[in-house]
């Protein structure tokens, strides 16, 4: 599942590379590491053109 979530968020959010990356690393860098309970794993803010 996180192996497609990069093709699949580019399928769906257009000229928005950047912040998709940022979203994959983001959730890719958390997988890798130990989360930290009761916290969430970031937040985010999509804004249209």
């Amino acid at each position: 599942r996180l192996s497609i979530i990069r093709e699949d968020l580019h399928n769906r959010f257009i000229d928005q590379d950047a912040a998709i990356d940022t979203v994959v690393e983001t959730i890719l860098r958390n997988r890798a590491e130990f989360p930290v309970k009761n916290r969430p794993l970031a937040s985010f803010l999509f804004c249209g053109k």
